[in-house]
């Protein structure tokens, strides 16, 4: 299978291909290729190719697994130039998806940073992980949102890449990287994916508690900062230092426009300190950033209005409170005293009712005239007890005085103050 040692890569291109490289000529020409694998191999990596021996030889397929002095294989060359015919011939002679060269990367690792998502899918489909981190903890949706690969981006997701994976040299995840280079398209598929989980995603901490929206205006990347943002991020989230956002932003003297976009969202808190008690605009001023500096100075004073106004609403408010409590117990003591009188009016009318039917039965009732002496003698006379002449005065009195009441409440009264038989009871 070897090229003889005088054989030069281009005398080789046109030798005919070896039976090694013979079987994978279908996968090569199914990707359009008509040259052999060799050919293809030596084409990609030249004459200076590390690959070569010193007695010059082409590369052959034996030496597919043979690392370069950055420790990169044949497959990691072909993953990163995006050959996939080459890729396809590697894979075919059993060259390992998993090898990593000096820093841990895998040949999907190279892939991703350089956006060849056909040779990103052919490895995945192979079995390659997606989950596979390199000597940084970084994996390969780490590095494809470094490079702002869109595509590879939402390949990789579709496959089941980790939105929250965590590096090991800072504790960032894929959107603290997208964020920080600016890449909005990814940041958009990213904050997209992860929507059921937006909170922990679009406020992740790194090791210095820093988020992605820090990162996004550290760089001063405006439509990054806005798609965050608009994601619900906190602007007022702050490091371990007690930086916000907005201490990022003057601090790194951020454009105006980035500026501006976290002084428009309504929960930003322009004085807050840091851990030195230092607010953004002291910040700003202290650095001579003049921009930021003016629009701090503006906002500051705007949010000092702001917190004056709002502690006029919430008195407003808990004096509109405690009117309405005042009205309420009012209505209730309005109810309760009606709800007495109803029931003192009942008691009245039950007990009037009461006499009106007793002197009904003696025949007393204004309707039924002057209380008649023979009906009350008649009455007298049926007593199941013997009457005295004076009780029979007395009953003729009380009687005169039941017909004044029910005539004439007021005469009644004058009829009572002069009559001193008529508080007599009997039994």
């Amino acid at each position: 299978d070897e090229v003889p040692a005088s054989s030069s890569p281009a005398s080789s291109s046109s030798s005919s291909p070896s039976p090694r490289s013979a079987r994978h000529l279908p996968h090569v020409e199914a990707c359009g290729a008509t040259q052999s694998v060799q050919a293809r191999l030596d084409a990609l990596l030249g004459p200076e190719s590390p690959f070569l021996s010193m007695s010059s030889r082409p590369l052959v397929v034996e030496s597919v697994s043979a690392p370069d002095r950055l420790g990169r294989r044949a497959l990691h060359h072909a993953a990163s130039h995006g050959r996939v015919d080459i890729v396809i011939a590697l894979l075919d002679a059993d060259a390992s998806l998993d090898v990593t060269d000096s820093r841990g990367f895998t040949p999907l690792h190279h892939a991703a940073y350089a956006g060849h998502v056909q040779v990103v899918r052919i490895f995945s489909d192979a079995g390659a992980s997606v989950h596979a981190c390199d000597d940084d903890g970084r994996s390969p949706l780490h590095w494809a949102c470094v490079a702002g690969q869109a595509d590879v981006v939402a390949f990789l997701l579709s496959r089941g890449a980790h939105l929250l994976e965590h590096d090991l040299v800072g504790g960032k995840t894929p959107l603290h990287y997208a964020a920080r280079r600016g890449h909005a398209h990814v940041v958009r598929i990213l904050l997209r994916t992860g929507n059921s989980a937006s909170v922990q995603l679009v406020d992740a901490w790194d090791d210095c508690h820093r988020t992605p929206l820090h990162d996004a205006v550290e760089c001063s990347h405006a439509p990054a900062v806005q798609l965050l943002l608009k994601a619900g991020a906190n602007v007022n989230a702050v490091d371990v230092e007690q930086l916000s956002p907005l201490h990022y932003a003057a601090i790194a003297n951020a454009s105006e426009e980035v500026v501006m976009s976290l002084l428009s969202s309504e929960l930003v808190d322009p004085g807050l300190q840091d851990a030195d008690g230092w607010t953004p605009l002291a910040h700003a001023a202290a650095r001579g950033h003049a921009a930021a500096r003016d629009a701090l100075l503006h906002a500051d004073a705007s949010h000092s209005d702001y917190l004056k106004l709002k502690d006029l609403y919430r008195r407003a408010v808990e004096r509109e409170v405690a009117l309405r409590d005042k009205v309420a117990v009012q209505a209730a003591e309005r109810a309760a005293s009606e709800q007495e009188r109803a029931v003192a009016e009942a008691a009245s009318t039950a007990a009037a009712q009461a006499t009106h039917n007793t002197l009904t039965a003696l025949g007393l009732t204004p309707d039924s005239g002057p209380p008649a002496s023979s009906a009350l003698a008649a009455w007298l006379a049926a007593a199941p007890f013997p009457v005295r002449a004076d009780m029979a005065s007395r009953l003729a009195s009380l009687a005169a005085y039941a017909t004044s009441l029910l005539a004439s409440p007021g005469a009644a009264a004058a009829a009572a103050a002069t009559t001193t038989t008529t508080t007599t009871t009997t039994t």
